[in-house]
């Protein structure tokens, strides 16, 4: 590529020697090799990105920032500000060696599939990448950064399967993955260093128990996909998220998932948030649910076959500040001892069926105290009372 002119390559290469050494009479007794071979690299990868750019101006701004373009340190933490970015990931970014975190930013897209050479970037703890236009999967060099610790992978294009080579990034504390096809591998399982969040959205398949190996984990996201019934998690919730005891967040939205809530959830007695909406549980909600004291947030929409009496047990929620249970067939009240410390609450927020659940402190939800009250501007906010009395406020 250095006999294109126009390419990233033969620009940085120009730059490099005419506009930087250039500056200093004994370039070669002030900067040894391999300071001058990354900043080639730092300098191609950039302007593989923005190669129409006047270099000038590209190479002097801000996006420098984090290694100034006159002292040419060797970089070891670069985040992109790039928009719209422009081209695929060079080779040369394995050059990068010492580099340790790589932000690619929300709205910095790479084309293509990643080279092969990023598997040399063995210093990496921190990756975030999106990839637009990907017809490729991971290549296999790419499950030797075995130093991530935080890896955040978006991908915009052709759907990715998660390989099983996954298990062999075992320092990850946070990984978060999105645009991905296929099931979940058990090798999930090996990462038990996971200690911040896993999120996995647009998954098929049954989640694998051996997620309850995973026992330093605070939050779990497996989102669904709300378009594509195809990209959702199906089967039952594994009882071994009863093991999660350090879970403060479950988000297990827009699936396919069935069987019961197991009774098992009343050993996360520390969690705050409960996601379980728009799914396909069924079963009773599990009068274990009362142990769980710092729960903040329950989410039960949209699961039709959940039955059953609302357990007394709720009552024991002091902290619940969010309440959303409709298009259920769960039946009851919601017991006293909740709307007696409504007053104390910063935000109460409920939602429910009012005709199938008796509730002196809750709202219905919407679609109920709109088709009650078609065209009432504050129908959205219809408290059950008034929804039962049937006369506008």
């Amino acid at each position: 590529m250095f006999d294109d002119p126009t390419s990233a390559q033969y620009l940085a290469f120009d730059w490099l020697v005419k506009e930087f050494l250039s500056r200093t009479t004994t370039p070669s007794l002030e900067y040894d090799d391999d300071e001058v071979t990354q900043r080639f690299a730092a300098a191609t990868v950039l302007l593989a990105f923005k190669a129409d750019t006047a270099k000038e101006d590209l190479l002097r701004s801000s996006y420098w920032a984090s290694f100034p373009i006159e002292t040419l340190s060797i970089p070891r933490s670069w985040k992109f500000y790039l928009y719209p970015p422009v081209g695929s990931i060079p080779k040369e970014i394995g050059l990068l060696t010492s580099i340790t975190s790589l932000d690619f930013g929300y709205y910095v897209a790479p084309e293509g599939t990643l080279p092969t050479e990023f598997g040399l970037l063995t210093s990496l703890t921190y990756l975030n990448l999106q990839i637009s236009d990907n017809s490729g999967t991971f290549p296999s060099e790419f499950w030797l950064l075995t130093n991530l610790a935080t890896l955040k992978f978006y991908n915009s294009g052709s759907a990715e399967t998660i390989p099983a080579a996954i298990g062999l990034l075992t320092s990850l504390t946070d990984l978060s993955l999105s645009g991905m096809a296929g099931t979940i591998p058990s090798e999930i399982g090996l990462l038990t260093s996971l200690a911040g969040s896993l999120s996995l959205t647009g998954m098929t398949g049954s989640i694998p128990s051996e997620v309850g190996l995973l026992t330093h984990l605070e939050y779990v996201e497996l989102y669904g996909s709300y378009f594509y019934a195809t990209s959702r998690l199906s089967g039952s919730i594994p009882t071994e998220f009863g093991l999660l005891t350090k879970l403060e967040g479950l988000i297990v939205e827009q699936n396919a998932l069935t069987g019961t809530i197991p009774t098992e959830f009343g050993l996360m007695t520390g969690s705050r948030d409960f996601y379980f909406s728009h799914n396909d549980l069924r079963g009773t909600l599990p009068s274990e649910i009362g142990l769980q004291t710092m729960l903040e947030q329950l989410f039960l929409v949209d699961n039709p076959l959940l039955a059953g009496p609302v357990p007394s047990e709720l009552g024991n929620l002091v902290n619940l500040e969010i309440l959303h249970i409709y298009n259920t067939s769960l039946t009851g009240s919601i017991p006293s001892d909740l709307c007696d410390d409504v007053g104390s609450k910063q935000q109460w927020w409920t939602a429910i069926n009012c005709y199938e659940i008796e509730c002196n402190c809750c709202h219905a939800a919407d679609d109920v105290g709109c088709k009650a009250f078609p065209g009432e501007y504050w129908c959205y906010e219809t408290p059950c009372d008034v929804l039962l009395q049937g006369i506008p406020p």
